[in-house]
């Protein structure tokens, strides 16, 4: 398997997803208190509307300029559900992707952005779409941080 960024990498077959989200543009000083009431919001209406989370939460990161991050809190669900104000409906096509699997703080993330971008120019491919943070440790469950692992995720072609 590949390494970035010192991290094992993998392609795979993204299956899509329909999700809900909130989408804003912060500062990274207020990022983590955002995101985190963004995927309590998203949760209680997914809860509120009878869907169900099929995965862990996400966000896609659309761009990044200077301080200010323009990011989307996500979660994927299955069932219906109806937009409610600054939550909206989306959906992930299926598709190949390269996926860094993380370990550490949130905020160092961004350093897998550019040699992910380098390896699949690399390998003849681009990158497609803002790039997926799949947030598959809990950190209300670990506390380590060096032990959170992130997905990130590419859509490649």
């Amino acid at each position: 398997l590949p390494r970035i960024g010192g991290f094992e990498a993998e392609f795979r077959d993204f299956p899509g997803l329909d999700y809900i989200g909130i989408r804003e543009k912060v500062s990274s000083e207020v990022i983590g208190q955002k995101m985190g009431e963004w995927y309590s919001t998203l949760s209680a209406e997914l809860s509120k509307q009878g869907a169900k989370i099929n995965q862990a939460p996400f966000s896609i990161n659309y761009s990044a300029s200077g301080n200010v991050f323009d990011i989307e809190a996500a979660m994927g669900y299955t069932g219906t559900i109806t937009e409610n104000g600054q939550i909206k409906k989306g959906h992930l096509d299926a598709g190949k992707v390269l996926v860094v699997k993380y370990y550490g703080d949130y905020m160092n993330t961004g350093r897998i952005y550019l040699p992910a971008f380098e390896f699949l120019s690399q390998q003849g491919m681009k990158a497609t779409g803002a790039p997926l943070e799949f947030y598959v440790t809990d950190p209300g469950m670990e506390k380590d941080t060096s032990k959170w692992l992130t997905e990130i995720i590419f859509r490649a072609q």
